[in-house]
């Protein structure tokens, strides 16, 4: 078993209508942006669009909760699972000013690909390979994961109050 979700406020841009069938979607382009490193990658986001309802103005402000697929150094592809906007107006320059910085979340359940190596600094990289399905089919994700002794030490060593 395995599965790939991503949670987390973006800002989404450049709506593109397609239909399949009978099923209208829109896409939109934003980025993943990294708390950590301040890193940011760039990603489609595509949801379905009610009958009669218009795509969201550029430059909106969402909370979102998907399926993600990451596919090397392609832009990543979300399939939303939960999407909400945040109110005001985006053409405003004070919009999404004042909201807390929830930077995306990546939760990833899948399988160790190979043996761990270990760094010059006692972290331990390995694959993990997960599966989501989006756009219609499954697809699958590789992700370097980096594991850290320490981090696990100082969790260990937290009195909890």
């Amino acid at each position: 078993m395995s599965v790939t979700t991503i949670s987390g406020d973006f800002s989404v841009f450049g709506a593109e209508i397609s239909q399949t069938g009978k099923v209208m979607y829109v896409t939109y382009k934003t980025s993943v942006h990294t708390e950590d490193r301040g890193e940011s990658y760039p990603a489609y986001i595509r949801t379905f669009l009610p009958q009669g309802t218009s795509p969201l103005a550029d430059h909106t402000t969402i909370c979102l909760h998907g399926k993600i697929w990451i596919q090397g150094k392609n832009p990543f592809v979300i399939e939303t699972i939960e999407i909400a906007p945040y109110p005001g107006n985006p053409a405003d320059a004070h919009h999404g000013i004042g909201l807390p910085a929830v930077y995306p979340r990546i939760d990833l359940l899948g399988h160790v690909q190979t043996t761990a190596d270990t760094t010059y600094d006692g972290r331990q990289i390995f694959k993990v390979i997960s599966t989501a399905f989006v756009r219609g089919k499954t697809q699958s994700s590789t992700v370097l994961y980096v594991f850290s002794f320490i981090t696990i030490i100082l969790l260990i060593k937290t009195p909890f109050i």
